[in-house]
């Protein structure tokens, strides 16, 4: 951050008629690096502290003779290109490839620490490999929805940090009728009833993602055998059992309560179909949670 301060001699007018002589001062660092440099007109480009801040007339129209303001550093460039929404049919999924991987709030030109905004592991909390959806593409980078609260949260990752994949598979939930639909491309392969939060803790709507496929070592638990986790959480617990509200499809010990509205907001299925779909569904599957 920079503090601007106008000579007692400048004016606006002056300004717009002649060279103006400003003298930028940091608000921070040593007063060695005090720059001073000249405005010629309103396109004019100072660059001081190796960086390119644009001081346009029209920015200072409104600063009074010895007044210092504060100047914010420019927007870094982003890449070149245009950001091309994922379309209808296949999804695309990007699998961590390496180790570490981080997420920028946009495309950037030249990306740099600084910028990185969250950095995910190879590998889940549950030690399942680490996968995104993806939601956009712009040159060599991908926007994904990212596993973490809020809800549908986005972010820019390299595509040449990631394997991409495509899955044909798609789950819907559908809370007013109760059920769930597995496709696979055009074909259904799996439709059932199913239990689905209740008024005070309602499953969310929206689309997610598989994030963990998980065998128990319990299979007459409350989960039942199986659990597919999803990148939701839930929008009315703040924690669950002391840790992350994390939405998933699981089995269930209570099959008696399918086809009601009675879990916390995950959905339960029939021992039976968890297990087909263990098996069968891959990490990255959307789940489209509607009305």
């Amino acid at each position: 951050m920079l503090a601007l301060a106008l000579p007692a001699c400048a004016t606006v007018g002056d300004m717009r008629d002649e060279a103006a002589r400003i003298t930028v001062v940091p608000t921070t660092g040593p007063p060695s690096t005090t720059t001073t440099t000249e405005l010629v007109d309103p396109s004019h480009v100072v660059r001081l502290l190796g960086d390119v801040v644009d001081h346009g007339v029209t920015t200072l129209a409104s600063v009074t003779t010895g007044t210092t303001m504060t100047l914010v550093e420019p927007t870094p460039p982003l890449a070149a290109g245009e950001t091309v929404e994922v379309g209808i049919g296949p999804a695309a999924v990007a699998a961590v490839s390496g180790a570490d991987i981080a997420v920028y709030e946009q495309p950037w030109a030249e990306p740099t620490p600084d910028q990185v905004v969250r950095t995910f592991t190879a590998t889940t909390r549950f030690s399942s490999p680490q996968v995104f959806l993806v939601t956009a593409t712009h040159g060599a980078w991908l926007r994904v929805q990212l596993p973490i609260r809020p809800n549908h949260t986005e972010g820019w990752i390299l595509r040449d940090q990631v394997e991409l994949r495509s899955i044909d598979h798609r789950i819907v939930v559908d809370v007013s009728d109760r059920t769930i639909t597995v496709v696979d491309g055009q074909q259904v392969v799996a439709q059932s009833s199913v239990v689905v939060g209740r008024q005070g803790t309602p499953t969310p709507y929206g689309r997610f993602f598989v994030t963990d496929a998980l065998a128990l070592p319990n299979p007459h638990g409350v989960y039942g055998p199986y659990i597919l986790a999803l990148s939701a959480r839930s929008e009315a617990l703040q924690s669950f059992n002391g840790d992350e509200p994390i939405i998933a499809i699981h089995g269930t010990n209570r099959p008696g309560l399918i086809g009601t509205a009675a879990s916390n907001g995950c959905v339960r299925l029939p021992n039976e179909l968890i297990t087909q779909l263990i098996t069968t569904v891959p990490l990255g599957t959307p789940v489209d949670v509607i009305a």
